[in-house]
């Protein structure tokens, strides 16, 4: 569904691509986010993802590209297998748990995902 707003002092070609309207508070951007996802099969698109693999990562209308940090102990995710991973992302973007979302790995289709929760850091790192 697509919705047109009127936004008084906004000057056409403002709003960009991924950009948000909401009521203040109410959502905020992040870039670094826990989720669980699912690796399509090798047949739809899916490759192998292993920790720091980047991934373009499509959350709402944004497309951002973000590196993916495995658990502890697992070398790779293959195809057709689910896990729990950090996302960081190259920019904030807005942001909820529970935010379903897509990815793609060397532009096809790889598996999809929901934010499971919001982290201010990339754990394991103070500053």
């Amino acid at each position: 569904m697509n919705v047109g707003l009127l936004l008084h002092g906004a000057e056409a070609g403002e709003a960009e691509r991924g950009q948000v309207l909401a009521a203040p508070g109410s959502i905020a951007a992040h870039a670094v986010f826990a989720a669980d996802i699912a690796l399509l099969s090798e047949d739809e698109g899916a490759a192998e993802v292993r920790t720091g693999g980047s991934l373009a990562f499509y959350v709402r209308a944004a497309a951002v590209r973000g590196v993916v940090t495995l658990p502890h102990g697992m070398d790779v995710l293959r195809p057709l297998h689910t896990a729990t991973v950090t996302v960081a992302l190259e920019r904030p973007v807005a942001l909820e748990e529970s935010q379903a979302f897509a990815f793609r790995h060397q532009g096809r289709a790889a598996g999809s995902g929901t934010v499971t929760r919001l982290l201010r850091q990339f754990p394991g790192v103070s500053r």
